[in-house]
């Protein structure tokens, strides 16, 4: 299998890459980017790495996945050119930027039986993994509040998410955190949603806002608070009547992290340790397995579900400072 990356980002650079290259099943891999003078030196002299001028190639789809890590305002362009080339697509997250794009998407998809997915990769480290399972095994209690936050100080003014014609804002690129998190520890998504826009910049785009999930189960409330004008700060935290669980840097583990996840039982703690994993890297392999199958067909369902809810998200937190929704 071969890996066409479209665009040169940051996340190209630091994980995308390193985790590719380690992957035996992936023989050589192609960057689209428009700014090819970019491209460090450690990937250029790649035997396995080939540049091309732009995002556009008339490469051939066969045995070849599509990773797009464009500005988030692009992609849906470049998800559909690939699409629509009968090529396997993986979307950094935000995906899409309305349900519109995620309908036209995942109909593409589905009509030419080929995977598409969003890049939702934080939960495939084992970190993740443990976490779920102290969930799962713990009594179910009543008064359960799952605390999400992901926080970080200023990034450089130039940065596409503070370009509202780039997609940007913190909604935008922290909500997927948000409803991947219910899909992914509680196996559903909210019935109800509040969002609260604390700040805004000059130009009125969101910099921290707080999203709360509430469910047919009226006494589980996930709240996660996230922010780019912030201390740095990444954690899960779950809190019921008869146990606490908390892990840092769940959300973005870096390459070959193995961390900790702390679980108060009635009083009782304890540590537990989590084997080293690189989230990248075992994302884009459970991706491969799954197009050498037919279980690639589960990943576009996720992607519409996802944009449904990311799409309320987006339209409450426009309204105003404080709305509320179903």
């Amino acid at each position: 299998m071969n890996l066409l990356i479209i665009g040169y980002s940051s996340l190209v650079a630091r994980r995308i890459l390193p985790a590719a290259l380690k992957i035996s099943r992936i023989k050589k891999i192609y960057i689209c980017s428009k700014n090819l003078k970019e491209v460090l030196p450690e990937w250029t002299s790649s035997k396995e790495i080939v540049l091309i001028d732009g995002y556009e190639t008339d490469l051939s789809s066969h045995d070849t996945l599509v990773y797009i890590s464009t500005p988030n305002s692009l992609h849906f362009h470049y998800g559909r050119y690939y699409l629509e080339r009968g090529f396997h697509v993986v979307i950094d997250k935000p995906a899409v930027l309305n349900l519109g794009e995620a309908e036209r998407l995942t109909e593409i998809a589905r009509k030419n039986s080929i995977l598409l997915a969003e890049a939702n990769v934080w939960y495939r480290h084992p970190i993740a993994g443990t976490f779920k399972s102290l969930f799962d095994s713990c009594e179910r209690n009543h008064n359960l509040r799952i605390i999400q936050t992901f926080t970080n100080p200023p990034l450089d003014k130039s940065n596409f998410r503070y370009k509202t014609d780039f997609g940007g804002g913190i909604l935008y690129d922290r909500a997927s955190y948000a409803i991947s998190l219910s899909r992914f520890l509680l196996s559903k998504y909210p019935k109800e949603i509040d969002v609260f826009v604390n700040e805004r910049d000059n130009n009125g785009l969101d910099i921290s806002s707080e999203v709360l999930f509430r469910f047919d189960e009226r006494s589980i409330l996930l709240s996660s608070y996230f922010s780019l004008n912030a201390q740095y700060f990444n954690k899960l935290q779950l809190l019921g009547e008869n146990i606490l669980i908390e892990a840092e840097r769940l959300f973005t583990p870096p390459e070959n992290y193995n961390g900790k996840v702390l679980v108060s039982n009635r009083n009782k703690s304890n540590v537990v340790d989590v084997e080293m994993g690189d989230s990248f890297q075992l994302f884009l392999e459970e991706i491969l397995d799954s197009v050498s199958g037919d279980e690639y067909k589960r990943y576009s369902e996720e992607f519409y579900n996802d944009s449904v809810v990311l799409e309320k998200i987006i339209n409450l937190g426009k309204k105003g400072i404080y709305e509320s929704g179903h």
